[in-house]
């Protein structure tokens, strides 16, 4: 899984992932994942996404990405998708 951090149409920084010629928007589901209490108990505040949020969610955050990575190339529809040339990556 290739990761990249990229500029959108409105001018937002998002995730994404590599998935052939396009990226996989992963923003909202980076946003969605669950930390570890540990990161609570060293008060750490994590940021509401991006990719550090995806590195504070450690191992689990990684995989659950990866799931659903693979499950947006199972279900197709990656020809909705931008060109990873049609965007400005971080």
């Amino acid at each position: 899984m290739r990761l990249v951090s990229f500029i959108d149409q409105q001018g937002n920084i998002c995730a994404g992932a590599i998935a052939g010629e396009r990226v996989i928007d992963l923003t909202q589901a980076i946003a969605a994942l669950a930390l570890p209490a540990s990161i609570a108990e060293r008060s750490l505040v994590a940021p509401g996404s991006g990719m550090l949020r995806l590195l504070y969610a450690g191992v689990e955050g990684i995989a659950a990405i990866r799931q659903h990575v693979d499950s947006t190339i199972a279900v197709g529809g990656l020809d909705r998708l931008p060109f990873w040339r049609e965007l400005k990556l971080m």
